[in-house]
């Protein structure tokens, strides 16, 4: 599993790598059930033929994971498809991942004919598993992807920018509301939407708002926030281990804040937040251009964010008089920011880490 944690080290807070960052697409867990045979539906010989590398017609055999499905051609061909724009729960997520995948079925029953759709630019994530928007034969309206969304037993993923960007957070967004699915089983019950945003909105536990809207005030975060919303990441609270004072983890598509530091001002924890969230945005950049920045330019990038936010509020000195131990930990980061040392602090702590990325 990918992740991020920000830990408290030294004065200054630190990000330990656990794992690098992956092409998102590489994260797809592989379907494990066999799928069972399947009466073809009548092939069309003027349609398009759905493959591995072109848009078509076929055939379900099996909803074999929450996101992935089996299907056969007019060949006889039999691959895997993967939802563009969503993932569902892992092996390790309890009911979640089999709950959801019935949830799949139900929609895809087996001898279903779909039209999967292959999006330009977007190379499938390994042999025999296509990433593809996939069209029930009787509704062409809107993908899949967009019910199960909307079902609570999957949620956005950043493959690729695509047609169904807006719809999906939408679709996720009514889906945490509603607590439907998986949704009401997690914290996660309320949507903060950026300000000039129009759509979606960041699953959050409640707890985060004031933090959030502290974010959203000046331009930098807002911006930030707008990009993050084109794929809304959860933003929650939970228990990390000591010194973590907030992680990001990429396969879940989650950012968790620690609980130690939700007694600080709202600035502060926003000061941590645009941390995880600048992740969750190097994760976006990645799937729409396919450019690995490198362990150690994610980590710069992360801890300038969060310098220039706290600037932007307190100025170059930081805050004069903090009123919490994280306002001290973020005004030693300001000064390494100041004195050109974010580099270095970063490649002398993160050495191991991203040597062995």
């Amino acid at each position: 599993m990918m992740r991020f944690a920000l830990l408290l080290g030294r004065p200054l807070a630190t990000l330990l790598i656990v794992a690098s960052l992956r092409s998102p697409a590489a994260s797809l867990a592989s379907a494990q059930q066999s799928a069972a045979p399947v009466e073809l539906a009548p092939v069309l010989f003027d349609a398009p033929i759905a493959t591995l590398t072109d848009s078509g017609w076929a055939t379900v055999v099996q909803a074999t994971a929450p996101e992935i499905l089996r299907a056969r051609n007019g060949l006889g061909d039999e691959f895997e498809v993967s939802h563009i724009g969503i993932i569902g729960p892992s092996a390790g997520q309890g009911e979640w991942r089999p709950r959801a995948t019935d949830q799949h079925r139900q929609l895809l029953p087996a001898g279903t004919r779909v039209w999967l759709e292959a999006q330009e630019g977007l190379a499938n994530p390994r042999d025999r598993l296509a990433l593809r928007h996939v069209f029930r034969e009787d509704d062409r309206s809107e993908p899949v992807g967009a019910a199960l969304l909307r079902a609570g037993s999957v949620w956005v993923f950043p493959h690729a920018m695509h047609a169904f960007v807006s719809l999906y957070a939408d679709r996720q967004a009514e889906a945490v509301i509603s607590q439907a699915g998986a949704w009401g089983e997690t914290n996660s019950s309320a949507i903060f939407r950026p300000r000039g945003a129009s759509f979606g909105g960041f699953p959050i536990a409640p707890r985060v708002q004031p933090a959030l809207e502290a974010l959203d005030k000046p331009d930098v975060g807002n911006e930030l926030l707008k990009r993050a919303n084109a794929f809304p990441v959860e933003v929650g609270v939970a228990r990390l281990p000591p010194g973590a004072v907030g992680a990001f983890a990429p396969r879940f598509y989650s950012i968790q804040l620690s609980l130690a530091i939700m007694d600080a001002p709202p600035e502060s924890i926003a000061a941590v937040l645009i941390h995880e969230m600048t992740h969750a945005n190097q994760m976006i950049e990645q799937g729409v251009s396919g450019e690995d920045l490198g362990c150690y330019d994610l980590e710069i990038q992360a801890f300038e964010a969060s310098a220039v936010y706290w600037f932007g509020i307190y100025g170059r000195g930081g805050k004069a008089r903090p009123t919490h131990w994280l306002d001290r930990e973020l005004n030693e980061t300001l000064q390494e920011y100041n004195n050109h040392q974010i580099t270095r602090r970063v490649r002398q702590a993160y050495g191991h880490e991203c040597g062995a990325a």
